[in-house]
């Protein structure tokens, strides 16, 4: 265990994996942002419903997005929101379609917006580097600006923080 200021802590590890990952994902992101965005767009062009093999294609195109956008992972990941926004496109399409009666149109077509801008604005704001200390049980964060990341299931004799990097290489 390190110590500053008196406070007793270890490096339990960084969020370097997740910074990896925004980066190899970003182009990706950015293009599937767009392509949902066009589709959206077909959509919200239309005046009527298309028929017959049309609707299965449009359908078959609005599904195939919830899944491209699973490559974007989990709601803790570094582009989650741009998941999200696979999901949202394919509701407001659904929604058009008659599938989904419990939502208007344009709520749908408002939640694929902010789902849209939330994913612009991962593209935009790579992940800061960030540490995870650990400290004993009674002890307080080693730095101001951590947080502290509750655990939940087993008892633990330490207390985990999440600290901004640049913090560390301060001191």
């Amino acid at each position: 265990m390190a110590a500053c200021d008196g406070h007793a802590y270890k490096v339990a590890g960084d969020n370097a994996k997740e910074i990896s990952q925004y980066q190899a994902q970003r182009g990706d992101a950015i293009a599937f942002l767009l392509k949902t965005t066009g589709y959206v767009g077909e959509i919200k062009s239309l005046k009527s419903l298309p028929v017959g093999s049309g609707l299965v294609a449009q359908f078959k195109k609005m599904s195939e997005l919830r899944a491209e956008g699973d490559v974007f992972g989990s709601v803790v990941s570094p582009l989650s929101h741009c998941r999200n926004v696979g999901y949202s496109a394919g509701q407001y399409w659904s929604v058009v379609a008659g599938n989904i009666r419990t939502q208007k149109p344009e709520e749908a077509f408002n939640a694929y917006l902010a789902d849209a801008q939330k994913c612009q604005e991962q593209i935009d704001n790579a992940p800061a580097p960030v540490t995870y200390l650990e400290t004993p049980k009674d002890k307080e964060p080693p730095f101001s600006g951590c947080l502290e990341v509750i655990s939940l299931g087993e008892e633990r004799n330490v207390r985990s923080w999440s600290c901004p990097s640049e913090l560390l290489s301060k001191q």
